[in-house]
């Protein structure tokens, strides 16, 4: 799973855009995945990253982490269900597909950031 979160070199769009650039796209992703409830919302969240990671050529990567999370999206679902009872299966699955959402922005973020350049944007942005 951790594969999936380590920076791969390639020619791409995406790959050479700045980091501080991809940073504000992560924080919009996370802002919209914990804001909104609706299923269909997170859908398209999480379909739009799987354009970013065509645009970033790094599909089957990215999809290997992805994959791995599905184990984790899984379990999030029985627990809420479980646990939460009259939010019923909308809820849960809106849950699952958070993470989802969530995990697969983190994993193209830090599959085309190289860490020098996150290290030296974040270090010019005055943060230690």
């Amino acid at each position: 799973m951790l594969e999936g979160f380590l920076y791969k070199p390639k020619e791409s769009p995406l790959h050479k855009l700045d980091p501080r650039s991809k940073a504000v796209i992560l924080v919009f992703y996370t802002v919209a995945s914990l804001i909104y409830l609706d299923p269909i919302v997170l859908v398209l969240l999480l379909l739009s990253v799987v354009l970013l990671s065509i645009v970033g050529r790094c599909v089957r990567e990215w999809s290997k982490s992805v994959k791995a999370t599905l184990t984790f999206a899984l379990v999030i679902f029985i627990l809420n269900v479980l646990a939460s009872p009259g939010l019923g299966y909308t809820y849960a699955l809106a849950m699952s597909l958070r993470f989802l959402s969530l995990a697969a922005a983190f994993s193209l973020y830090f599959l085309t950031t190289p860490p020098e350049a996150l290290a030296l944007s974040l270090e010019a942005a005055g943060l230690p």
